[in-house]
């Protein structure tokens, strides 16, 4: 049976967010599955506090704006020949992810906590079981193939 096991490659932070100083945001992973001599892994990135929004309706930003906790933003309006609005976004929101921890206090295991939290159940439980099925091929066929996956939240 392949062993499973999470790692965090890099964390980008913010500076400042409200009076938050030095808040995690992007988290780059690995999933790493091994067996035998046999080795496979996903990475990926999430946002923690981050959100990116695209071609959003003028009534969908002007919600996302008003939300709980939204403290910044950046923003470019477009008006097609119709006249109707649409919006690029990226807001930072600092209820992301519950109560704040000081950067110098963060685990590893906390932050993977966190990424899997944001990717949810499913999306942990599709990847642990992409890199066992990859594993399992590999042993099955006696050679060692390197696998490369797009990443289903990333499309």
């Amino acid at each position: 049976m392949a062993t499973l096991t999470w790692k965090i490659k890099e964390i980008e932070w913010i500076n400042k967010v409200g009076s938050k100083e030095k808040m995690a945001d992007s988290v780059s992973y690995v999933c790493e599955a091994v067996e035998d001599n046999h080795t496979c892994e996903i990475n990926g990135t999430v946002k923690l506090v981050t959100e990116s929004h695209e071609k959003i309706s003028d009534s969908a930003y002007t919600t996302l704006i008003a939300g709980t906790g939204v403290v910044e933003k950046e923003h470019t309006e477009y008006v097609d020949t119709e006249s109707l609005k649409t919006h690029d976004a990226v807001v930072l929101k600092t209820n992301t992810s519950g109560s704040y921890t000081a950067y110098d206090s963060l685990t590893e295991a906390k932050v993977i906590g966190w990424v899997k939290g944001k990717l949810g159940e499913s999306k942990v439980t599709e990847l642990e079981t992409t890199l066992t099925n990859l594993i399992q091929e590999d042993i099955a066929t006696g050679k060692s193939f390197k696998h490369v996956s797009s990443l289903p939240w990333s499309s």
